[in-house]
């Protein structure tokens, strides 16, 4: 089942299990678009950062964060008719869950709009255990540099076509 947890600006779907103060924790990280400085950052570019975060929360997991950014005019216009990603994303991951497949589980996510267009979104999933950031993993690897290229190329072809399926 899920809930409606309403933050200090933002009113986040989740989990029942998932406990409102570390999804607080997550807003104290993030201002408007900025994130805090000091947040160990696996992605940040114009569309989305995408960070891990201890929330520090007795019970709660380790969590992969993407707090998708605020899109482009273009875009902000595409999402009065589709879903955003973090709201599509949640969906398909339940849908996975749901059907007993291997994914990560989603905990919660939220979409900020004015009027109907897309001002940001975020979606919160329980971080693999044990699972390395392929720049982490990339930036450790001894391999020498070709094969290091090459393996993280397959890598990044793999995830393009998990996510084109």
């Amino acid at each position: 089942m899920v809930k409606k947890i309403t933050g200090t600006s933002i009113t986040w779907t989740a989990i029942d299990e998932m406990p409102p103060e570390a999804l607080a924790g997550i807003e104290n990280l993030v201002c408007g678009a900025t994130i805090k400085p000091g947040v160990p950052f696996i992605k940040d570019n114009n569309v989305r950062s995408a960070f891990l975060l201890e929330p520090g929360v007795p019970g709660c997991p380790r969590l992969f964060v993407k707090w998708f950014k605020k899109p482009a005019v273009v875009q902000r216009l595409r999402h009065l008719f589709v879903p955003s990603k973090a709201l599509e994303e949640w969906r398909n991951l339940r849908a996975l869950e749901q059907r007993g497949l291997p994914c990560p589980r989603p905990l919660a996510f939220f979409e900020k709009r004015t009027c109907g267009m897309l001002e940001t979104a975020c979606l919160v999933i329980q971080a693999l255990e044990d699972a390395q950031p392929l720049n982490e993993f990339n930036a450790r690897c001894a391999l020498p540099a070709p094969q290091r290229f090459e393996l993280t190329r397959q890598l990044a072809r793999l995830t393009a076509d998990m996510h084109a399926a």
